[in-house]
């Protein structure tokens, strides 16, 4: 675990807790190859703010790295209608191409 895992795992011991500490925490963890570790603290980082188009971002790749494609094109539709609302254009563009990818992948298994 690297320090920066350890760090951010100390504040969210120490009672801080927020979106962007959870975010923060889920992608260091998914850069890790952690996903299962990552997973809770990315579903928190949304359930704590529905509109964080980055946090539904990880939130796909996560569920995707666990096997969980539908529930990946789900963050990613949450994701993008989050960064569209809120006119992060990139975002919006970013996650299009990922939630295109799942969608044509599922869509050739079926």
């Amino acid at each position: 675990m690297t320090a920066i895992i350890q760090a951010l795992l100390a504040r969210l011991e120490s009672g801080n807790d927020g979106p962007l500490l959870r975010f923060a925490l889920g992608k260091g963890l998914l850069d890790a190859n952690d996903a299962t570790r990552a997973l809770p603290h990315l579903r928190e980082a949304v359930r704590q703010d529905p509109d964080y188009a980055a946090a539904w971002a990880q939130l796909g790749r996560c569920e995707l790295a666990l096997g969980a494609e539908a529930a990946a094109i789900e963050a990613w539709i949450r994701g993008r209608d989050a960064a569209r609302l809120h006119g992060e254009v990139q975002a919006e563009r970013q996650i299009s191409v990922w939630l295109r990818r799942a969608v044509a992948r599922s869509a050739g298994n079926a």
